[in-house]
């Protein structure tokens, strides 16, 4: 991790690369919403939210929303 500035996270990873050399560097930032700002942000686009379950490889630390179009 670079920075945290919740809801924003920044972070890099390096990639080197044996063949020639060469490395790679790449900074990423991700925003995380919560379950009500996710679930407003559907609606408003249109998508009717039909069940939020958890991740089944990460209990508690991520969430599946299984939602369609009107």
């Amino acid at each position: 991790m670079t920075e945290v500035n919740l809801p924003l996270v920044s972070f890099r990873f390096t990639y080197h690369f044996r063949v020639d050399e060469t490395t790679l560097v790449s900074d990423s930032t991700i925003r995380l919403r919560g379950q009500h700002e996710i679930e407003m942000g559907l609606r408003q686009e249109g998508f009717t939210i039909r069940d939020v379950r958890e991740a089944p490889d990460r209990p508690n630390r991520e969430l599946v929303f299984i939602a369609n179009r009107k």
